[in-house]
């Protein structure tokens, strides 16, 4: 466990930043909505107007005038596109770094196989990702006592809960990219972010594209249809796993036959 507990110790700084980050501007959308409650008539005519940008990010079918809807445009936004860009960031970086780093022949020179120092990474990503949202799910009960609202548990609980499964899914993947590319990993890994975030809007848009859903795991973030079910896309959640999964494996079996750039 020498390499999760490091791992842990280089991170952690960066990890907390970007969860205060998150944490306050969560807090800071949730002081705002006291003052946008007021207003509920104008906001929702508003997003209703705005057509298919509306649709794309589910706004029609929530009412920006509750917390809930509220809390799922705004704060899940942020969870969504700040949690997935962390995920990219650490995951696409925690292999690649010691290849570029000049540290991989100290690091591999020692009687632990690759599979177990890759494991021991994968396992301190998880951990960060895990650490993050924990940040930032406290500060949105922090924000919504606040803002002088009840909490409505199990809506915030759900949204957050989506939000960290599809980290861990793109956390997965980014690894992947990390251990089966030598440089650029990070690069690449917040470019299939993007990706995955916009072909995910692209099939709210289009109903010939809803067979999108089951390659990105923004799928099941939506805060509209959790909101609507009280539940989440669970079949969604099980395709971009195996996804993740499978890639996870290829890039075990593949790092540790590769040769290093020493």
């Amino acid at each position: 466990m020498t390499v999760y507990f490091h791992e842990l110790r280089m991170t952690r700084r960066t990890m907390v930043v970007w969860g205060a980050g998150m944490a306050c501007l969560n807090i800071l959308c949730l002081l705002l909505f006291p003052e946008m409650k007021k207003q509920v008539a104008d906001l929702n005519a508003i997003f209703s107007s705005l057509g298919s940008f509306s649709a794309a990010l589910g706004m029609d079918r929530l009412n920006i005038g509750s917390l809930t809807g509220f809390f799922a445009i705004e704060c899940g936004s942020i969870l969504s596109l700040g949690g997935g860009l962390y995920a990219a960031w650490a995951g696409g970086s925690i292999v690649s770094k010691e290849e570029q780093g000049h540290t991989a022949d100290f690091l591999f020179s020692h009687p632990i196989s690759r599979t177990r120092i890759l494991l021991d990474k994968l396992l301190a990503l998880m951990t960060q990702i895990l650490i993050l949202n924990l940040i930032v799910y406290f500060a949105d009960l922090l924000g919504i006592i606040l803002a002088g609202e009840s909490i409505p548990w199990q809506s915030v609980s759900l949204i957050q809960l989506a939000s960290l499964l599809m980290q861990f899914c793109i956390g997965g993947l980014c690894f992947s990219i990390s251990a089966l590319v030598s440089s650029s990993a990070s690069a690449i890994s917040f470019g299939l972010t993007l990706l995955l975030y916009f072909l995910n809007l692209a099939s709210n848009l289009n109903t010939h594209l809803e067979w999108l859903r089951w390659i990105t795991p923004y799928s099941f973030c939506e805060g509209a249809w959790i909101l609507e079910h009280g539940t989440l896309e669970w079949c969604y959640v099980f395709s971009s796993f195996v996804i993740s999964a499978c890639a996870l494996g290829f890039a075990l079996w593949r790092y540790s036959r590769k040769d290093l750039l020493l």
